[in-house]
């Protein structure tokens, strides 16, 4: 038998790093915000690289200062048997503790007003304004989605689907002992093996990295993961010790639709993720941010359409991202991708040294 059933202003479902952006803008604005979250912890459990741009991860103003982990100033793009380097004199990117994080986030949320509620799987929805888990109900204006690309709002509401072939199989590990040539550049790496994303080793401080790759080609991954840890730096990089290892889903394309109504997505549920790396924190974050804050203004009289707003803002930006995806994949070699969008030491190398930013390719009006 379900309990009285809990009335919000907002109702936020995830509370990892969007969900928690989206529950304290909207609390800070004197909506009534509760943020449920279906593990007995809040956040993602340490399922992510957690490499975030400098510039990108301050947009989402938290003080990250206790969980930065290491500083990176650039990255090696291997090619087959080809490498170049391009690099800054500064800090363009940050590798933190991700569950940390979450966890700052959300306690924001709190402290900003919010109700955090864990142990909630949202199963159902009982009506136009209200879903369910096995024992609880809870009654809403409005909705925000921050579950994840297997979204159980997106699910339940009827949102068109992202599509497997736009979402990418990918496996981490963390390792200590490794043998890294220099802790502030990330090394990438380009093959056919990896069709739709990469693989990369992310120095992670002291001698540990994070290890990884990512494919499209769900039905090949396990011959990707033999090839990939094959690769000559892989093996001389990898450690002796495996500290965590995991497989995550990445959407590398925005759903069709991401509002319905009074409810909306954000982050992975939404797709809100950059094709070329499938970063989604600093985009996600920011448009999880926007939602809470039009959901809150909403409720206080306003009609602002979050769909317009968010597209209008970020999607020229992700849709750069997509074609220069689009454009890497349909070449016939990694050299020939290089060439194509002209990835090469001359030219883009010089330009990322003195413009380069891991999240804006396209950079949107302040």
């Amino acid at each position: 038998m379900q309990s009285k059933a809990d009335v919000a202003d907002v109702v936020i479902v995830g509370a990892s790093a969007t969900g928690s952006l989206a529950a304290r803008e909207s609390a800070k604005r004197g909506a009534k915000t509760l943020l449920l979250e279906e593990d007995q912890l809040p956040g993602k459990f340490h399922k992510c690289s957690g490499l975030y741009s400098k510039r990108g991860i301050e947009t989402l103003r938290v003080d990250y200062s206790d969980f930065l982990v290491n500083k990176i100033r650039g990255a090696n793009i291997h090619a087959g048997k080809h490498c170049f380097t391009v690099e800054k004199k500064e800090t363009i990117a940050v590798v933190l503790d991700r569950q940390k994080l979450d966890e700052e986030l959300c306690q924001q949320a709190v402290d900003a007003g919010a109700a955090l509620k864990l142990d909630e799987r949202i199963t159902k929805k009982t009506g136009a304004g209200a879903i369910a888990s096995k024992n609880s109900e809870f009654n809403y204006k409005y909705l925000i989605g921050a579950d994840g690309v297997a979204s159980t709002v997106a699910y339940l509401c009827g949102f068109p689907s992202i599509g497997k072939g736009n979402i990418a199989m990918c496996y981490e590990a963390e390792f200590d002992n490794c043998d890294v040539e220099n802790n502030a550049l990330v090394d990438v790496f380009l093959s056919s093996f990896f069709p739709g994303f990469f693989g990369w080793i992310i120095p992670s401080g002291g001698r540990k990295a994070r290890i990884g790759f990512g494919t499209t080609r769900h039905a090949a991954v396990k011959s990707a993961f033999v090839h990939f840890f094959s690769l000559p730096k892989v093996k001389q990089a990898r450690g002796d010790e495996k500290l965590r290892e995991f497989w995550h889903a990445i959407p590398l394309r925005t759903r069709r639709q991401t509002q319905k109504n009074n409810v909306m997505l954000v982050g992975d549920a939404a797709g809100q993720v950059k094709s070329t790396s499938g970063g989604g924190v600093v985009f996600g974050g920011q448009c999880a941010m926007l939602a809470g804050e039009i959901a809150a203004r909403n409720c206080a009289g306003e009609n602002l359409n979050y769909e317009k707003m968010w597209r209008a803002k970020f999607g020229s930006v992700l849709k750069t991202h997509r074609a220069v995806r689009k454009v890497f994949d349909a070449s016939p070699s990694p050299l020939h991708k290089l060439a194509v969008i002209g990835l090469d030491k001359l030219f883009v190398g010089k330009i990322v040294e003195k413009f380069g930013d891991m999240d804006y390719i396209a950079r949107t009006p302040c």
